[in-house]
């Protein structure tokens, strides 16, 4: 599969998770660890799929913590005046 194709993948099981959670998070019935493992969910996959875009290398064994220096490290900086999470990186 190409990279190309990998990212958008892991935005849309993000927005699942995301949705999930949104789903369940109203009703009495369902326990905080629930929504809050589906929240943790979406942003590994969100994560994921910002370092797929970036073409940065990741192990499926990286914790989140790794993935997110690997992430930090393949970025440029923050551009605060459009909210880019890396240079050249539209939100």
């Amino acid at each position: 599969m190409k990279p190309a194709e990998r990212w958008k993948i892991f935005l849309a099981k993000a927005a699942q998770d995301e949705l999930a959670a949104d789903k369940l998070s109203p009703m009495p019935e369902s326990a905080d660890e629930i929504v809050g493992f589906h929240l943790q969910q979406a942003a590994e996959k969100l994560l994921k799929a910002l370092l797929v875009f970036r073409g940065i290398e990741f192990r499926r064994t990286d914790s989140f913590a790794g993935k997110a220096r690997r992430a930090h490290a393949g970025c440029i900086g923050y551009h605060s005046r459009t909210n880019a999470l890396c240079h050249g990186m539209a939100v």
